[in-house]
């Protein structure tokens, strides 16, 4: 098996850091450490830290599209794609409740200081409303799912409540906002 990169160690090291303990609380000697990389090497990757957030943000993208695929498997019920999908985050929540979800803690950390990180977070929150919503669609058009409200704005209403409820358990340090999360999306879904 082939070493990774410096810049893939670098990559892997900074979303596991930043993830954890914040953009702002994680510096590059932080990163560099973690990589077990001499700090000049980050600049021959990566032009700032800005460039780097952008990076680890489509490697997260990347890491989370089996996930993100459960909305498009052929031949299952919409219903149940959207449960397995949305169990499927928790259970990757549960393990790091007192780290939340990277998008959203970017969304509150740096989306106001870096444009291009906003736009990049609005892009992957859209994309994923966007799946949510083409599921929904399907569901509605076939009867299996209540045709109460758009399917866009459903979708957006589960984005959003699903985000809230990461940040309500990673607050409390606890699972119980998703077990809310998951009573109330087979509510939604009846």
């Amino acid at each position: 098996m082939p070493r990774p990169s410096a810049k893939g160690r670098i990559l892997d090291a900074a979303l596991e850091t930043i993830h954890g303990q914040g953009y702002n609380a994680t510096s590059i000697q932080d990163i560099t450490a973690a990589a077990g990389a001499p700090k000049g090497s980050f600049y021959n990757h990566f032009a700032s830290k800005e460039a780097l957030c952008l990076e680890i943000l489509d490697l997260y993208r990347e890491r989370e599209l089996g996930i993100l695929g459960i909305l498009e498997v052929p031949g299952t019920p919409s219903r149940d794609r959207l449960i397995r999908h949305f169990a499927a985050l928790t259970e990757g929540n549960k393990c790091g409740l007192e780290r939340g979800c990277l998008i959203g803690n970017l969304a509150a950390e740096a989306a106001s200081a870096s444009p291009a990180v906003r736009d990049r977070l609005a892009r992957m929150l859209s994309e994923w409303t966007s799946l949510l919503a083409a599921c929904i669609r399907e569901g509605q058009a076939s009867g299996e799912l209540a045709a109460n409200g758009s399917p866009e704005d459903l979708a957006a209403f589960l984005v959003n409540a699903y985000e809230g409820a990461i940040l309500r358990a990673k607050a409390d340090c606890c699972e119980e906002p998703f077990r809310q999360f998951e009573h109330f999306l087979l509510v939604l879904l009846d």
